[in-house]
């Protein structure tokens, strides 16, 4: 047994090392020039702890989403669950927001992401804002599963979409007047994992 701890606190050991010279070389996350495939540490891996909205916290809404991109241009994969959502077999509008979450009122991470100034549409079409994102679908338990493939938002380089949020709303249409009140929102926080699925995320913030 005594072996074994070693032999793992030894790969661990070289396993972050190889993390933070990778951190040293590209501290704000910019873009990594050598062609796919990345060895899997260095894939851009972002989380995003959801919490409900201190100023309007209906049922307490709560979740985890994660954000994977295996090299740009991609498509960022996000995909996690909610919980405790106010209305059962319902859309609710979601977004990439441009602030970050003042941890007061979700309203702090207003506006949606759109840096290229177009229209608010539906994710993937255009014209629509790189933070559009498909609707979560709450089912009878008052709770979603989520999982699309994003064109437009991204983790790497200038647009990268590390230290801003997102945010979930009360309602879904095709207007963002029609979206309604935040209800729950998230900083998006990337970070480097142990293993190639992200069970156990290695939290490594900048």
């Amino acid at each position: 047994m005594g072996k074994i701890s070693l032999a793992a606190a030894v790969l661990v050991s070289a396993v972050l090392a190889e993390q933070d010279a990778v951190l040293d070389e590209s501290r704000e996350l910019q873009a990594i020039t050598k062609p796919f495939p990345y060895p899997w540490w260095k894939w851009r891996q972002s989380y995003c702890k959801m919490q409900w909205n201190p100023m309007y916290p209906t049922t307490h809404p709560w979740g985890l989403f994660w954000l994977r991109e295996y090299g740009a241009p991609s498509p960022l994969y996000i995909w996690g669950n909610m919980y405790q959502l106010p209305t059962i077999n319902s859309k609710h509008g979601f977004t990439i927001n441009t602030k970050a979450f003042d941890q007061k009122d979700c309203r702090s991470t207003e506006p949606h992401w759109n840096p290229f100034w177009q229209a608010h549409g539906y994710m993937n079409t255009m014209p629509s804002h790189a933070g559009d994102l498909d609707p979560v679908i709450s089912n009878a338990s008052s709770s979603a599963s989520y999982s699309v493939a994003a064109w437009q938002p991204t983790l790497y380089g200038s647009y990268t979409v590390n230290g801003r949020s997102m945010c979930l709303y009360e309602k879904f249409g095709p207007y963002e007047s029609m979206f309604g009140r935040q209800i729950a929102c998230c900083d998006i926080r990337p970070y480097w994992v142990l293993y190639p699925y992200p069970y156990y995320p290695y939290d490594r913030q900048l």
